[in-house]
């Protein structure tokens, strides 16, 4: 920046100037966090810069950094990184079919709670459209950070590999040249977790009733995402999916009823989360599609065999 301002070195050197610091010197780190958070709240810093300041977070970040990556919860921090040292992030091999080669192994913050949010609680218009309210001392906050809340990384990792698939090989992005996949990258991951539900209550290897992701054991998800083949099988599946929930005459009603004219973007914001006759329909389309090919049910039976 100063280079940009002042182009001679010289002239650089003998600059002059004061800045304001405030050091905060206490061997309660709980108490400095405090401080630091009630100051820049004062400020104008959004909610995703406190993640730093989040014992949780900063247990996930070595969490993640033990399966070789690097999770990003200081913005742009990635950047304060030598080449050498990112290069040192790894991640997982049998992964790369989800992340492709050139995929640097950093891990955004606000992403991987988005993603999480969307593919774990069914939150995919508030994760797309809110995510604000996922953000430290948004009003989604304590619903996805609890006592309840899984200290595994793949747990966190899986829903933004799905992101990550779903937008560079399944086309869910602005380029796109359908329209629902523009601003169905979110809703994508929530199909996909929804359908595993499905899937393990249709082979009868565990029963979920409340079709809640986080009720899954980890190996299950480890599985799934260990078989390349079955994993890609799946996703093409909820892609099926996804095209016939969005164009189904059930769901125009619905729009019609609600905005008076046909309304994607606002469904997908709103009423796509929220309404339980779209929910439904989600569901009974998951399960007619998985009784009209039975092949994934019987993959993953096999799997456990």
């Amino acid at each position: 920046i100063l280079t940009n301002i002042v182009p001679d070195k010289e002239k650089q050197a003998n600059l002059q100037g004061t800045i304001l610091v405030k050091i905060i010197k206490d061997k309660n780190k709980k108490k400095k966090d405090q401080i630091t958070q009630y100051t820049n709240r004062q400020n104008s810093v959004s909610g995703k810069d406190f993640f730093a300041l989040d014992a949780f977070q900063r247990q996930l970040v070595k969490s993640f950094e033990d399966i070789g990556y690097f999770y990003e919860i200081q913005n742009k921090s990635s950047l304060t990184k030598t080449k050498k040292d990112l290069l040192s992030y790894k991640g997982i091999d049998t992964y790369k079919y989800l992340f492709g080669k050139k995929f640097d192994n950093v891990l955004s913050v606000k992403t991987v709670v988005q993603t999480y949010a969307a593919g774990m609680y069914f939150m995919p218009g508030t994760a797309a459209s809110r995510s604000g309210q996922l953000m430290v001392y948004g009003k989604k906050w304590s619903t996805i950070f609890n006592d309840s809340t899984p200290e595994d990384p793949l747990y966190w990792l899986y829903p933004f590999a799905i992101m990550y698939y779903a937008k560079y090989q399944l086309d869910y992005n602005n380029k796109s040249e359908s329209h629902y996949k523009r601003i169905g990258l979110m809703f994508f991951i929530s199909c996909y977790f929804r359908t595993i539900c499905h899937l393990l209550n249709k082979s009868s290897l565990l029963t979920l009733d409340n079709l809640f992701p986080l009720n899954i054991p980890i190996d299950y998800y480890k599985a799934i995402f260990d078989h390349p083949d079955f994993n890609v099988k799946l996703l093409t599946f909820v892609d099926s999916v996804v095209k016939l929930f969005l164009r189904d005459g059930l769901i125009k009603e619905i729009i019609l009823k609600k905005y008076g004219h046909y309304d994607l973007v606002n469904f997908m914001k709103t009423e796509v989360e929220t309404n339980e006759r779209a929910r439904n329909l989600l569901d009974d389309i998951i399960n007619d599609e998985l009784s009209d090919d039975p092949s994934l049910v019987q993959g993953l039976v096999d799997m456990f065999s």
